[in-house]
């Protein structure tokens, strides 16, 4: 990532017209929006008539929740789940695949996000900006944590020590 970053970008400021041109920082982005989901669960819904699905009976009145974190974990619909990857949102040429729809970190339809394009568009302009000026290394005094975070109603990563040591 940090060689696209230097390729397309070097030293000039990043801006919105970069993103075309970096399909693998995209991917990166795509994959941490799915491997780190923070909310594991959409807005809840009501049931407005009773429904009967894959055996299981859902009264009308029900809240339903909709756990995202089943979907993004879904070894159906992304190999190896549990390893990041961000060339599953790549071709074998390194351009994108559009299969990033498949990711629904902000929910989907009627209920998506409003804030989805604005949250995407920042954070493909902070991490750009991070990794362009600064190397980001594991604290030497302290370990390094499990990926494997404090899950709630919102997943937390657990607190970790981070050394950013900016470039020359």
């Amino acid at each position: 990532m940090r060689a696209e970053i230097d390729d397309v970008i070097g030293s000039r400021p990043v801006s919105l017209a970069d993103r075309d041109k970096m399909p693998f920082t995209d991917a990166v982005l795509t994959e941490t929006l799915r491997a780190g989901n923070i909310a594991p669960f959409a807005l809840p819904h009501t049931a407005s008539y009773d429904v009967n699905w894959n055996g299981y009976l859902i009264p009308k009145g029900a809240t339903i929740w909709p756990c995202l974190d089943s979907v993004m974990n879904d070894d159906d619909m992304f190999t190896d789940p549990e390893h990041f990857k961000p060339e599953r949102f790549l071709d074998s040429e390194g351009k994108r695949l559009g299969n990033e729809k498949s990711v629904i970190s902000f929910s989907l339809g009627r209920r998506v996000c409003l804030g989805e394009s604005l949250a995407r568009m920042e954070m493909f302009l902070f991490l750009v900006t991070i990794i362009q000026r600064f190397e980001l290394k594991p604290s030497p005094t302290h370990r390094i944590p499990s990926l494997h975070g404090v899950v709630g109603t919102a997943h937390a990563p657990r607190p970790y020590h981070l050394c950013a040591i900016e470039r020359t």
